[in-house]
């Protein structure tokens, strides 16, 4: 009995290690139009600015991450990505 215990423990733990997620997530941006430009984005865990197209690490956060571009032209475009941090940390809990 103690065997099947201390097998169960040990799969659980390297379970849980499994769902485990890195702190940043890179983000592809680009103008639909290929501009080039410049992006300020934020959320609560920080701020970041980008030259336009690129692919930059964002801190994860469970609120909505805020862009607002422009292009070099003075086009400009503003908006936010919905965060799904929330419902992953509600199923991780399940």
């Amino acid at each position: 009995m103690k065997k099947l215990l201390i097998a169960i423990v040990t799969v659980a733990t390297f379970g849980c290690a499994t769902l485990k997620e890195e702190a940043m997530t890179p983000i592809a941006m680009s103008f639909s139009d290929g501009a080039y430009g410049s992006c300020k984005l934020t959320n609560k865990r920080g701020a970041w600015l980008a030259l336009l197209p690129t692919t930059i690490d964002i801190i994860k956060s469970d609120d909505d991450l805020k862009y607002d571009c422009e292009t070099k032209d003075g086009r400009k475009a503003f908006g936010s990505i919905p965060s799904t941090m929330g419902a992953k940390i509600i199923a991780s809990a399940v």
